[in-house]
């Protein structure tokens, strides 16, 4: 994801920040909605999650705030305007006040490194000097990409991907294969593959080639990177690629704890979703380790956040019951159960879920008396939500 335009609305998952209001939308997006995982997700997350801005850069990952987070943001605001304008010389003059706020800074936490702002500039300096025709497609590039954030705004997401390849087909023309413009754009159509669930490994192919670009850079440790490593282990999950996704998850685990962004919320989500990935895999030792990652750097959260920290729980309590140690299992579920109870408008049949879910836990170590009261509360909450019936959806494995 980049620094994405969605955060006005849910699943905007790109424009500006994300709010509590846009989280909590994004929410009932992945309870009642198409399937998709949680990207960035991603906010690439979640509120995934496409990339349709100049920068690469979950807004998840800036979550954690500080003076230099809030500078370059307001600057990086500004370029965006600037973009949308189609004035190069603006975000030039723009993305140098933002380089020189950065250098020697960086060993703080940031929202793009200088590495990534001088990869930017390449593509401004070569765009200074278009012609009136290259001004014109330029303009047409970036409509194409704000038509694919209306497709995904109302869950289009077969057109938005027709646009995001409208999009990197004309940022190569424009600033060439290996730009950074061509690179998030490679990065904005993967995630937008994955959303519409077809084509997958067409998804895997171009986020690994944008991978490949960051490497060459030796950006390895950037925002851009995460995203890019995130939608890959989401991708290679979906297709049963799971060696894949658990390295493509360590790999930006360990990336996001070198940026110090263990308290960002990519971070809570990702542990969460590399602990499914092992889970499923039987490799529960290393599961319980991720999740506990996860839960030790994130507090209980409300609203939409609420989700990933809920899946941290959940995978806990999965792990425990595979390392059989089912009194700690048991323990998990109950505190999931009581958190999702405390979550004013969480979705019914989520809720239901995880009551299904421990009922089969208890069923299975022959705990009958907690297994009657648990059996109790979903008879309720079935009948309660009887006259509500929402059509049946199918469900992906990395669903919150």
């Amino acid at each position: 994801m980049v620094l994405t335009e969605s955060g006005e609305k849910a699943y905007g998952f790109f424009v500006e920040q994300l709010q509590f209001q846009a989280l909590d939308s994004f929410a009932s997006v992945l309870s009642w909605g198409p399937v998709v995982k949680p990207v960035h997700f991603l906010r690439f997350l979640a509120g995934l999650l496409l990339v349709l801005a100049p920068f690469c850069g979950d807004p998840s990952l800036a979550d954690i705030d500080n003076e230099l987070v809030r500078k370059q943001q307001g600057i990086i605001r500004e370029i965006r305007n600037a973009e949308r304008d189609n004035d190069f010389n603006k975000q030039y003059s723009l993305l140098m006040e933002l380089r020189d706020l950065t250098l020697y800074r960086e060993h703080e936490r940031k929202v793009i490194g200088i590495e990534e702002i001088d990869f930017y500039a390449r593509d401004l300096e070569l765009a200074m000097d278009f012609s009136v025709d290259q001004m014109e497609l330029a303009q047409e590039e970036w409509n194409t990409r704000r038509q694919a954030e209306i497709c995904l705004k109302f869950h289009d997401n077969t057109n938005a991907v027709k646009h995001q390849r409208r999009s990197l087909k004309l940022c190569e023309q424009l600033f060439g294969e290996k730009s950074f413009k061509s690179t998030c754009a490679r990065l904005a159509l993967a995630q937008a593959i994955f959303l519409s669930k077809a084509n997958l490994d067409d998804g895997i192919a171009v986020a690994e080639q944008a991978r490949q670009r960051f490497d060459e850079l030796g950006v390895a440790e950037s925002e851009n990177c995460v995203e890019t490593q995130l939608v890959l282990v989401y991708l290679y999950a979906e297709q049963d690629q799971n060696e894949k996704a658990i390295e493509a998850g360590e790999q930006s685990i360990r990336i996001l704890e070198k940026m110090q962004y263990s308290k960002s919320s990519t971070y809570t989500k990702l542990t969460g979703v590399l602990a499914d990935v092992l889970n499923q895999q039987k490799k529960h030792d290393q599961a319980l380790r991720y999740a506990m990652k996860g839960r030790t750097n994130s507090s209980p959260q409300k609203g939409g956040d609420a989700n990933d920290y809920f899946r941290l729980l959940k995978e806990s309590g999965r792990a425990r019951m595979g390392l059989e140690d089912h009194e700690k299992a048991c323990q998990e579920y109950e505190y999931l159960i009581y958190r999702v109870n405390d979550e004013t408008g969480f979705p019914e049949d989520k809720r239901l879920e995880y009551l299904e879910e421990y009922a089969g836990v208890l069923k299975k170590i022959g705990n009958d008396e907690r297994l009657g009261y648990i059996e109790s509360k979903i008879a309720k909450l079935k009948n309660e939500s009887q006259d509500n019936e929402l059509p049946e959806v199918e469900k992906s494995r990395y669903s919150n």
